[in-house]
């Protein structure tokens, strides 16, 4: 009996250990289509919570990418400008401000935090995304 009960347990465990670890090492998938879309924007703007909380309250003009997974993903989206305008969200602020200094820190200069989805909100009335001629 407590051979069973320590198997279950163990099992349990490692089912929860993987799935923490796949929620913390997100890969996204953009196509050439979209890479092509988002590089004529006047900015990026990225939720950097994840991507269980973009798909209750995300914006529709942002690009999922947890704010642990930025530095893996960022160049699929800027194709390595530096200069690439870039705006980040999350819900208090904290992982933004983590994801700016992570983007800084690859060397990208021209980010800003806009903090939480209120202020992204607010950033895209008065900052429309569009495309750039």
């Amino acid at each position: 009996m407590i051979k069973k009960l320590l198997l279950i347990t163990t099992f349990s465990a490692l089912l929860f250990v993987t799935a923490c670890a796949k929620e913390n090492n997100t890969e996204i998938q953009i196509n050439t289509q979209q890479q092509i879309q988002l590089a004529k924007q006047n900015y990026l703007l990225i939720d950097v919570r994840t991507p269980r909380e973009y798909a209750q309250n995300g914006l529709k003009e942002a690009v999922s990418i947890p704010y642990n997974d930025i530095k893996n993903n960022i160049d699929k989206l800027t194709h390595g400008k530096k200069n690439t305008a870039i705006k980040v969200y999350c819900r208090s602020g904290n992982r933004a401000e983590l994801a700016v200094e992570t983007l800084k820190s690859m060397g990208y200069n021209n980010i800003e935090s806009l903090r939480t989805v209120v202020g992204a909100t607010n950033y895209l009335e008065n900052n429309p995304i569009y495309p750039i001629p």
